[in-house]
């Protein structure tokens, strides 16, 4: 494929197979620099290619990738990047600022095939501007968690099986609507936990879609497969609930209560009775073979207030979460 100008390059389609990628790449890198392009309109494109790849876990070869690094580096300039972040904190030039970001993910996307790390802390260590050191660290941070992250085990079969899953889920749900709003699952984001499979998800119309074009929606998390049953379901998006440890209780017919474990010891006995509101002799008989008085709850407000209560008072106790079957 011949490619005269930049907008044939913007015009490619997702699901390219990785090689016939690179050699794109290749050809965009030399055109980038033949006809001078300028430097916040080439990483935006590039990083738009780099979104283009089938996803088949395929990473980019370290010769390509060192390539796409370079051109970073020669023009990762102070000025360059003060104009980037200049224009932070003014809504009106935003887009500036996003530019800046589509860098950073441009590093993340080569990070498997090429030391982006040590360019990271290059730049922090010299770097004067707060907003860019800010940012630099925040990349790094997403570099080493994608490094030390394990790789799927799962095989082709099961990847499809699950993606297969996901996909009939989401048109048994939107039925009526078009297809350009349908959704679908995304198969590199794949993970496996103990009873079930998580999936990440987004527009199929935005299927090979870079991270910055993504319609974003509020409150919508994984979608969690079972293994063993027909059952999938949606993970929510509040940040100290394990959506996923109660979707695989579910499924299994279990719910979660709270215990609280007091160590007993005679000469805090007055704490602990004044705390959990009981007298001596009650206070004794909970007290267990192993010298442990264990209070149970489903909800975990009441007792995380008794533990705190506890602890000020030096008497040792834990609360810990336990599985138990439903009643039905």
């Amino acid at each position: 494929m011949k490619f005269r100008n930049l907008q044939d390059f913007q015009n490619l389609e997702g699901g390219i197979e990785i090689e016939l990628l690179e050699k794109y790449i290749r050809d965009y890198l030399l055109f980038v620099e033949s006809d001078k392009v300028e430097f916040e309109i080439a990483i935006e494109v590039l990083n738009d290619l780099l979104y283009l790849k089938v996803h088949d876990f395929s990473v980019l070869s370290e010769e390509i990738a060192e390539k796409i690094l370079k051109g970073i580096n020669k023009n990762y300039t102070k000025e360059k990047i003060d104009y980037l972040l200049s224009e932070f904190e003014d809504e009106e030039n935003e887009d500036l600022y996003i530019k800046y970001d589509i860098l950073l993910d441009c590093l993340v996307m080569i990070s498997k095939s090429v030391d982006v790390v040590s360019f990271l802390n290059e730049k922090i260590a010299i770097s004067k501007n707060e907003c860019e050191k800010n940012e630099l660290k925040e990349c790094l941070e997403t570099v080493e968690f994608l490094q030390n992250k394990p790789e799927s085990t799962l095989n082709d079969t099961i990847l499809d099986q699950i993606l297969e899953r996901a996909d009939s889920y989401f048109f048994k749900k939107n039925e009526k609507i078009d297809d350009k709003n349908l959704f679908c699952g995304m198969r590199e984001t794949i993970e496996e936990h103990e009873y079930c499979y998580t999936i990440g998800w987004r527009l199929k119309s935005e299927k090979y879609n870079s991270r910055k074009k993504l319609t974003l929606f509020a409150g919508g998390g994984k979608l969690m497969i079972s293994k063993f049953s027909e059952d999938i379901e949606m993970a929510g998006s509040l940040p100290d609930f394990d959506f996923v440890r109660d979707f695989e209780l579910k499924i299994r017919g279990l719910k979660e209560y709270w215990e609280l474990e007091i160590e007993y010891e005679k000469k805090k006995i007055n704490a602990i009775k004044t705390i959990l509101k009981k007298t001596s002799l009650e206070i004794l008989k909970m007290v267990d073979e192993n010298s442990k008085i264990i209070i149970g709850n489903e909800e975990s407000c009441e007792l995380n207030q008794m533990k705190k209560d506890l602890l000020e008072a030096d008497v040792s106790c834990d609360l810990i979460l336990k599985p138990l079957s439903k009643k039905y």
